[in-house]
């Protein structure tokens, strides 16, 4: 019997299993956040909202 969590390929420290492509796709949501609090920030601080 194969236990689930036992990864079948050599995981080192650090990596969580998942592709460089979920990497990409969270740096990108980070980035997002990141603009849309800033350009917030900003409006506030000019007072323009």
């Amino acid at each position: 019997m194969i236990d689930d969590k036992a990864p079948s390929h050599q995981v080192e420290e650090g990596d969580d299993g998942d592709g460089s492509g979920a990497h990409s796709l969270a740096g990108y949501d980070y980035q997002i956040d990141v603009s849309v609090w800033l350009a917030l920030d900003l409006l506030l601080a000019n007072k323009i909202a």
